[in-house]
């Protein structure tokens, strides 16, 4: 337990970094059929490099947000100690859980876009982040309302005006690129799976 007299930083240091890559390991996870995020996050080709750059690209916006609050060695650790404990083959959390709500997950001040547009207020690369967006954009379960209207509105809008729709980027921004063309990776890496 650390004592602090700002613990919205905290929470949102959760929110942005724990959380996120959570929640990234399980929509990535599900693109390549994989069913838990012990499974998703020791694929070291695919899934492990992506969730850790992710969260440190969160990491590094929020010091840029909360400057003098977490430093760089202190970050550091707290992604280690995250990125361990999803390791860990005691913990049997599937996919389908850590993935469920993924509307919800892509709102404004949520764990997927917040830190997005946070890192690109302070002009910090988004490219892992991106990748978790499409990802979960990709996430089709038939047991879960919002993947599956995610799945509708694609269908109805085209992909480009979906992420519009739905993560609120502006068409042809730097960030709605990065979006676009990780999906097209994902797409590359699910026919693969196939």
């Amino acid at each position: 337990m650390a004592l602090t007299d700002n613990l919205p930083a905290y929470v949102e240091r959760k929110l942005f970094t724990l959380n996120c890559g959570h929640a990234i390991a399980a929509y990535l996870g599900s693109i390549l059929g994989l069913e838990t995020i012990y499974d998703a996050i020791n694929n070291e080709s695919h899934i492990f490099p992506i969730v850790g750059g992710a969260m440190r690209e969160s990491s590094a916006a929020l010091a840029k947000k909360y400057p003098g609050l977490f430093d760089e060695s202190e970050r550091e650790d707290y992604i280690s100690k995250t990125l361990e404990r999803f390791k860990n083959p005691a913990v049997v959390d599937n996919v389908s859980r850590v993935g469920r709500n993924p509307l919800r997950k892509l709102g404004r001040d949520e764990r997927l876009m917040g830190p997005l547009y946070l890192a690109r207020r302070h002009n910090l690369p988004v490219k892992n982040l991106a990748m978790g967006i499409a990802a979960t954009l990709m996430y089709r379960n038939e047991e879960d309302q919002q993947a599956m209207e995610i799945g509708k509105i694609i269908a109805k809008s085209g992909l480009e005006e979906a992420i519009v729709e739905i993560t609120g980027l502006e068409k042809g921004s730097e960030e709605w690129n990065e979006v676009i063309q990780s999906w097209n990776v994902l797409d590359s890496w699910k026919k693969e799976a196939t």
